[in-house]
């Protein structure tokens, strides 16, 4: 018994020295903190400081609290930092020396990446494909984990993860959560993954699937591949797939903190996939590689094969090729440019290696560009060498580029400089996907540049620019330079041009908007403007040159030169300034004209022969105003006479309002006359000086009156139009006075208007008996009311004026009553001429009263013998007529005619006796169709000698006469019986008979 209980005394007594010691070791503090470090440097290769300390913790389950433990620095590209680590040993391996983990626990643990983060990444991934012995702990847990940016800004909060390994040599799972530390940030991350049992010497399997829910979308990136371990190159190798099923903007706008980059909208704004076998190689020696093949890349809709290999480290290099058989690229022009953009800004400087598009079929902006190839270089010095860049255009055509664009990486003074060839057809339609296309390409159908680009921020260079459109061959350049602080844009513009359709940039009807085109351009950009066209045209009519120098600054615009020629053999041009921004301008024109004749033909005018003999005529003006008020003063030289004019003009682009004066001076007026209508001056009234006076009023767009004063000679025109009632409308009464007027001078004024006014040619005097068909222009009748007043003096001055008072309306002329009185006799007439229902021609109507006048000047009037009629005549005549000519209304002519003739002689009758001498002749006419004839019986007169009667018709269409005069003496002898027939004019006398006393019987 006293064995027993020594032995069991000696026993417990060896068993509390074992405690004693192995307890006195586990709580050893240094050494528990030692054995923890040689464990986990054994595992990841980097020390672990325990700032705070380790206490151990037996019951009820040993654990082990490291407290604010550091795992590495930023230096090694990883450093990991926690409030404490709880380790749950296993106690029967402690007691004997060993240390096995079977839980690990980091609690509030921060993840911060350096530099070589790639470096310490491929250590990690070595230690994961070693066998799974080598893995100390089982499970390991993360709560309130965060990571941080190089920068030590958080990246990821409220991390949560567990890694559990199912065996010493059998698969691990892993899953952990976190949400993004941005503020205001709503993007949630998921991570699960797995890996395959480690077996030493092959790959390790590995699954992944990485998740970040934004705004209720989940984007998802899976991985299932290998981790390749090896000496030199450890390697991640599989197929990953890419799902984007929406717009990333949210996710990019919140990773734009962390990723830069994603300011530049990198990640396009549409939904995303891709396949691929990819590579991801990791080494100490070698420079991180991705290889990306059998790519597919599905973009907004559109299918593109993918092949990349990127390498990193100090020299990092690219090879991207991608190939499409259809690419569709809908949305505005706008909607990709930050795609590319963002694209070029996100790559890093030192970058090298090619990139490579191939396209089939591109759509973009309803056009079809066929056969798309882009070969780019990056050089490594940041700048983007353009190799080819060539496509089939649309129409169809061939675009060529070659050049350099750069610096990359978003820093300043980029620029893209290169040289451009391009030929194509239908050049509109083609702009119109990039830009408004401008009005010169509207009705183009080839277009082909050739031309050396300089691009950069600033502004845009194209030298040695060789352009052609359809006929048009121009060659210049162009240097455009944004704006600095306070100061315009600069525009430098040269070319010379081989020809030029100026409706192609003007518009004709409206060339104002064209000014205020450059009105605009000038305001907002400093111009300097070269241009030289060796030949223009305007629709059908072909001019010379045209030259255009000006330059403006802020916005003060001046003209050098603006000039037109062989304008039909004249020349036009204009000089000056103008002032953009208040609209102000000072000009001076000029126009000389080499041949008032073919500047006439230009205009659609046939000039008559003798205008070519009109020498040159020099017109210079000055032009000042704004764009309420405009004043013009012009001079005018030619060879026999001088214009001048002055305008002043106020709210001219809207509805103006002007006073405008006008006067010409020629020494002889003969000349004048002869060469601008080809009529020869015989006439004495017209020799002498010719002045003309002429002042226009125009009231908001509306003439307000205009007056007249023309003399020439002897001779006066003084015409006066105006308005019977004040306020707008268009003139509605004309005042004419002319004189003094003979029959020679009213011969040669019908003359002069017998062009302008598309007249029957004269003289009249031709007309009787062979009445023109000409078909008359009767549209003049269908011109507003107006009252019109001519007042015609003769070349009689005791003679009495004559005054026509007359009314213009609703397709009519009137003139209700006209009377006039001399001492030739009174006339008394009313006239009505208006436009017929059918509109073939007019309907005429006079009455006529003629009292006591001279016979012989009636017959004068009507183009007759004088000497046929003499006498004092009383006439009345009720006449009515229609048609579309001359010959029409003579020939349709209708009506009645009363004539009473008193101490007359009709001098067509027995001229060896002086005539027949008429006391009274009183007889009634009937006219129908153009033929005068007695109403019924032949008219009987009574004279001195006898009774005597006039029979027979005057036809006045044919203008023949045939008569049979009779007459008896008192005592019933015959004393004459004679036919008159012929020209009315001249009628010959066909047979005379002489009464001879009766014989009586014895």
């Amino acid at each position: 018994m006293r064995y027993l209980i020594g032995g069991a005394a000696l026993f417990l007594a060896g068993i509390a020295a074992i405690t004693f010691f192995v307890l006195q070791a586990l709580l050893d503090e240094q050494r528990l903190e030692a054995r923890v470090a040689e464990a986990v440097l054994a595992w990841t290769g980097y020390p672990l400081v325990a700032t705070g300390g380790v206490d151990l913790e037996l019951l009820p389950q040993p654990v082990l609290t490291v407290h604010r433990p550091r795992l590495g620095t930023v230096e090694d590209g990883l450093s990991l930092g926690a409030d404490r680590l709880d380790l749950d040993v296993e106690l029967w391996p402690l007691l004997f020396g060993s240390f096995a983990v079977d839980r690990a626990h980091l609690v509030r643990p921060v993840l911060e990446l350096g530099a070589a983060t790639e470096t310490a990444l491929a250590a990690l991934a070595d230690r994961l494909a070693q066998p799974g012995t080598n893995w100390p702990i089982r499970r390991l847990g993360v709560a309130g984990g965060t990571v941080a940016t190089p920068t030590g800004e958080p990246l990821l909060q409220d991390v949560a993860g567990l890694f559990e390994r199912a065996g010493d040599t059998g698969g691990s799972r892993f899953h952990a959560e976190a949400r993004l530390a941005m503020v205001g940030a709503t993007s949630q991350f998921r991570l699960e993954g797995q890996l395959g049992a480690s077996v030493a010497d092959r790959p390790l399997p590995l699954q992944l699937q990485l998740q970040a829910v934004t705004d209720g979308v989940a984007h998802r990136l899976t991985f299932r591949g290998q981790l390749r371990p090896a000496a030199a190159i450890r390697e991640i190798a599989g197929e990953v797939t890419l799902e984007l099923p929406s717009s990333v903007a949210p996710l990019a706008a919140e990773l734009a903190g962390v990723w830069p980059a994603l300011r530049y909208s990198a990640v396009p704004d549409a939904p995303l996939g891709l396949t691929g076998d990819i590579a991801l190689a990791l080494g100490e020696a070698a420079a991180p590689r991705l290889r990306l093949e059998q790519g597919s890349l599905e973009l907004a809709g559109q299918s593109l094969t993918v092949d990349l290999l990127l390498e990193g480290g100090v020299a990092p290099a690219i090879d991207l090729r991608l190939a499409a058989d259809r690419l569709v690229l809908a949305g505005a022009r706008a909607d990709w440019a930050p795609v590319a953009s963002g694209l070029a800004d996100s790559l890093p400087p030192t970058l090298r290696g090619p990139l490579e598009l191939r396209a089939a079929v591109v759509e973009w902006q309803d056009q079809t560009f066929r056969q798309v190839a882009l070969d780019l270089a990056l050089d490594g010095s940041g700048m983007l060498d353009v190799e080819r860049a060539t496509a089939v255009l649309p129409g169809p055509g061939d675009l060529a580029f070659s050049g350099r664009f750069g610096p990359l990486g978003g820093r300043p003074g980029q620029s893209l400089t290169g040289k451009l060839e391009a030929a194509l057809q239908n050049p509109a339609e083609l702009a119109g996907a990039f830009i408004v296309p401008p009005p010169l390409f509207e009705r183009s159908t080839t277009l082909a540049i050739e031309t050396d680009l300089d691009w950069q921020a600033s502004g845009l260079t194209l030298q040695n620019t060789d352009l052609r459109l359809d006929a048009l061959q121009a060659a210049g350049g162009l240097a455009y330079r944004a704006g600095e602080a306070d100061g315009l844009p600069q525009l430098a513009l040269w070319a010379a041009i081989d020809r030029l359709a100026l409706d192609e940039v003007v518009d004709p009807t409206a060339p104002e908007t064209t000014l205020d085109g450059l009105l605009d351009l000038a305001g907002s950009t400093d111009l300097a403007i070269d241009l030289r066209v060796s030949r223009t045209s305007l629709g059908e009519a072909r001019f010379g040159s045209l030259t255009a120098r000006l330059d403006s600054t802020d916005g003060a615009l001046a003209i050098e030169r603006l000039s037109l020629n062989d304008v039909a053999g004249s020349a036009v041009a204009a000089s000056g300034r103008l002032h953009a921004p208040s609209r102000t301008f000072a000009l001076d024109l000029a126009l000389d004209i080499a041949s008032l004749s073919r500047l006439l033909r230009l205009v659609g005018r046939e000039p008559p022969l003798a205008l070519a003999l009109l020498g040159p005529l020099n017109l210079r003006g000055d032009l000042a105003g704004d764009p309420e008020r405009a004043e013009l003063t012009a001079v005018l030289d030619a060879d026999f006479f001088a214009a001048r004019g002055a305008a002043s003009i106020t709210a001219w682009r809207e509805r103006p309002s002007a006073a405008l004066a006008f006067s010409l001076e020629a020494g002889e007026a003969a000349p004048l006359i002869r060469q601008l209508a080809g009529v020869a001056v015989t006439d004495p009234l017209l020799e002498g000086p010719l002045t003309a006076e002429l002042e226009i009023d125009i009231d908001e767009g509306s003439l307000g009156a205009a007056v007249l004063q023309l003399s020439s000679g002897e001779l006066g025109l003084v015409l006066e139009a105006a308005r019977r009632e004040a306020g707008p409308g268009p003139l509605d009464r004309f005042d004419i006075e002319v004189g003094p007027l003979s029959t020679e001078t009213a011969a040669l004024l019908y003359q002069l208007a017998t062009r302008p006014l598309d007249l029957v040619p004269g003289p009249l005097a031709r007309w009787r008996g062979y009445w023109p068909a000409q078909v008359l222009s009767w549209d003049w009748l269908q011109a507003p009311a107006a009252d019109v007043t001519v007042t015609v003096r003769g070349s009689d001055p005791e003679m009495p004026p004559i005054q026509i008072i007359g009314q213009l309306g609703d397709g009519a002329v009137t003139v209700p009553a006209f009377r006039w009185s001399g001492e030739a006799g009174l006339i008394d007439a009313g006239m009505a001429l208006s436009t017929r229902v059918d509109g073939n021609g007019v309907d005429l109507t006079l009455d006529l009263a003629l009292e006591r006048f001279a016979a012989d000047r009636v017959l004068a009037v009507l183009g007759a013998a004088p000497e046929a009629l003499g006498g004092t005549l009383d006439l009345e005549a009720r006449l009515g007529t229609h048609g579309a000519s001359l010959r029409t209304l003579v020939g349709n002519l209708e009506g009645a005619l009363d004539l009473v003739l008193t101490d007359g002689v009709l001098g067509a009758a027995s001229p060896a006796a002086g005539g027949i001498l008429v006391e009274r002749l009183n007889g009634a006419l009937v006219v129908r169709r153009g033929v005068v004839a007695p109403e019924a019986d032949p008219i009987d007169f009574a004279g001195p000698d006898g009774v005597g009667r006039i029979d027979g018709y005057a036809d006045l269409l044919a203008w023949i006469v045939d008569l049979e005069l009779a007459l008896d003496g008192h005592d019933g002898t015959t004393l004459v019986r004679q036919r008159l027939f012929g020209p009315l004019a001249e009628p010959a006398p066909l047979a005379a008979v002489t009464a001879t006393p009766p014989v009586l019987a014895e």
